[in-house]
């Protein structure tokens, strides 16, 4: 054997020499952990969760003026729920962060609680019927709150939840109006409409009745024609009364909610 191989006997010599400084350095990083594990305030967090209900206004109503992703739906409602008025009247009524009892200023204390919140979607496989295929869509998302007081974490989670709920509610009404508003506009593009062709259809009739017989057929057809259109506006107009109605019902029930 090469003498300047270790021979197994020579590694155990090595390990058992320093076994002891393994030994100590363990204890030692051990020891450290659980009293910095005992030694640091304890945290408390509190979570609620808020499912995302499915679209009430069918699709077949109102599919590109309603509609929208809800992860984008989130962050809109986030920004104005997480807005610093809001966190400073929860600030003040909790009395956050020594709120009253020092100097520090209550926009610190917001920035403060802005950390402590945490808002995460949540998203699940469901089946896309535009696609036919299965896809990763938001079907809800959590809120949570870290304080040192488990009943502070807790109350403010929960108001934060109905902050979130309050401000759906008011999203919802919004653009209920704003939908109701663009159909009314387009009824009445349809109306003018229907006023016109009844104007050119009233306008053909007189001018060409007691035509000769061979243009009686060219004539029918246009007619017929001008006729069918106007049944086609009118349907379109009667569907557009029945989605406002619709949504007007909609914007009732939410702002009684």
């Amino acid at each position: 054997m090469d003498s300047d191989e270790l021979s197994f006997s020579d590694l155990l010599s090595m390990l058992r020499r320093r076994f002891a400084v393994f030994a100590n350095s363990f204890i030692a990083l051990l020891s450290f952990s659980v009293l910095l594990a005992f030694g640091l305030p304890s945290v408390y967090e509190s979570t609620a969760t808020i499912l995302i209900e499915q679209q009430d206004i069918p699709d077949d109503l109102v599919q590109s003026t309603i509609t929208s992703y809800a992860d984008e739906r989130i962050q809109v409602i986030s920004q104005r729920v997480m807005s610093t008025d809001n966190l400073a009247g929860l600030v003040q009524r909790h009395e956050l962060y020594g709120y009253g009892k020092d100097d520090e200023s209550v926009g610190a204390k917001v920035s403060t609680l802005k950390d402590s919140i945490l808002i995460e979607p949540i998203s699940a496989d469901v089946f896309n019927q535009a696609s036919g295929r299965p896809a990763q869509a938001t079907i809800a998302f959590s809120v949570s709150v870290r304080h040192k007081n488990a009943e502070t974490a807790r109350d403010l989670a929960a108001e934060i939840t109905d902050l979130f709920l309050e401000e759906n509610r008011r999203s919802r009404a919004e653009q209920t109006l704003e939908t109701v508003t663009f159909l009314e506009s387009q009824s009445a593009a349809y109306q003018s409409e229907i006023d016109r062709i009844d104007g050119e259809i009233a306008q053909f009739k007189s001018l060409y009745q007691g035509m000769l017989p061979e243009n009686v057929s060219f004539n029918l057809q246009a007619l017929e024609r001008e006729e069918r259109q106007l049944i086609d506006i009118k349907g379109e107009k009667r569907t557009l009364e029945d989605r406002i109605r619709y949504l007007q019902d909609e914007r009732r029930k939410s702002m009684i909610e």
